[in-house]
């Protein structure tokens, strides 16, 4: 009997909730982003924190998905943003078979809460936007990368792969 593929959703649960829970910013006259990087990283850090290993193995069930719109992503953004979302899948497909048990489970959770987001088209910044709809998806990557660094640094160690192609402010 072939089991049903995970029903598609505009917006997953998670990243839902954490929007929906995000610190509201006190309003400064000389400030007008309109989202902040801490707002980006108190939403990523509250999906992480809702995410479960059931949900890892949801998400890699649209993997072919998945890596279609990475490599459309590569065409128009390219560079570090392309190669950190092909290293959290592939970290998150590796984690899902057991292939890589000591990898913290928080650079788990940062690195699909990340690819979570890049997956909602109907994020902060639809991603339909041309030229600017994922600037949002590869700051949130740049963040969650930034605070899963040391278990990236140990997946790509383990993998022999370079850490300094995907981890922001680290020299090559």
């Amino acid at each position: 009997m072939a089991t049903k593929p995970p029903r598609r959703t505009t917006r997953t649960k998670a990243v839902k909730a954490a929007t929906d829970t995000v610190p509201k910013r006190p309003s400064s006259k000389t400030d007008d982003t309109i989202v902040h990087p801490a707002e980006l990283e108190a939403m990523l850090e509250e999906s992480a924190a809702q995410l479960a290993p059931g949900d890892v193995k949801t998400l890699l069930a649209q993997e072919r998905a998945l890596r279609r719109r990475i490599d459309v992503s590569e065409d128009r953004t390219g560079g570090r943003f392309h190669k950190q979302l092909n290293l959290a899948v592939d970290c998150l497909r590796d984690h899902a078979s057991g292939r890589i048990p000591q990898i913290p489970y928080r650079t788990i959770a940062l690195l699909a809460a990340a690819v979570f987001y890049f997956a909602d088209e109907n994020d902060i910044v639809p991603d339909f936007l041309p030229r600017i709809g994922t600037l949002d998806d590869a700051m949130v990557a740049a963040i969650a990368f930034d605070l899963a660094a040391p278990g990236v640094q140990r997946y790509c160690d383990a993998q022999d792969r370079r850490a300094t192609d995907v981890l922001p402010g680290r020299k090559k």
